[in-house]
């Protein structure tokens, strides 16, 4: 809304992106990053579970991917 005030075309002279992908980003049309927030519960919740049984393993890196929703802001 502020870039239409502005004089600022959308996605003409500017691109716009967002970040966890919601009802809002989906409703406004704009482009957005969605994480999978389920499987990042799980696994915290695996997680957890583990260390609270004492379940002590080597520490470990996850990474979990993200999808591109393309919209109308890019």
């Amino acid at each position: 809304m502020e870039c239409r005030q502005q004089g600022v075309r959308v996605p003409e002279d500017v691109a716009i992106v967002g970040f966890d992908d919601g009802e809002l980003a989906e409703a406004l049309d704009i482009t957005t990053a969605r994480q999978p927030l389920e499987d990042s519960g799980r696994l915290g919740l695996r997680q957890l579970r583990e260390a609270i049984s004492g379940i002590h393993g080597a520490a470990r890196h996850v990474t979990l991917g993200v999808d591109l929703v393309v919209r109308a802001t890019t």
